[in-house]
């Protein structure tokens, strides 16, 4: 069985996204929280296989790493047109991404089980996302000459110089 939390600042939306995934018979909703404070609670008593979180209960990147320390984390956000912030979450311990209004119930359920299998999961408008800022990416690299990351001096922490994802970039912060 996969046990889910939810975590999402609206009620009425967190019961809609366990209703769908109740339908499933190896998922089974062990929580519900309105933050990430509240989460982090909920994860260390109830240890869920999954957390679902909505970008919108929290702004802070340490709490989601915390999160993602302690269960596989999909994010739920309904901006994709911040490309920083789909950049800097891929760049994070989150297993998932999922757009809000292009997912069906059993693309949720499917993402569930995907993430709790150890795969990592993108919704088509997250996948699309991606997909552009990896090629603005490779686009600013090719044009910065011969000095890219792949020859930027590595910070210790598994990031190059520069790109630690401790600090939230302002786009980021304010979906």
């Amino acid at each position: 069985m996969i046990g889910v939390l939810i975590v999402h600042p609206h009620p009425s939306e967190r019961a809609v996204i366990g209703a769908a995934l109740s339908n499933h018979s190896q998922i089974e909703v062990v929580g519900l929280a309105g933050d990430a404070r509240q989460a982090l609670a909920l994860t260390r008593r109830l240890s869920p296989t999954v957390t679902l979180l909505d970008n919108r209960a929290t702004r802070d990147l340490h709490q989601v790493n915390e999160l993602a320390d302690r269960s596989s984390l999909i994010m739920m956000t309904r901006r994709t047109e911040h490309r920083a912030l789909v950049a800097l979450l891929l760049r994070t311990p989150v297993r998932g991404l999922l757009v809000h209004g292009h997912f069906e119930p059993s693309d949720l359920a499917s993402a569930v089980t995907a993430v709790a299998s150890g795969l990592g999961w993108l919704s088509p408008v997250a996948a699309a996302v991606a997909a552009s800022a990896l090629r603005d990416a490779k686009d600013d690299r090719a044009s910065c000459g011969p000095a890219d990351d792949a020859t930027a001096p590595d910070s210790g922490d598994g990031h190059a110089s520069g790109d630690s994802p401790s600090r939230m970039p302002r786009a980021a912060r304010n979906p």
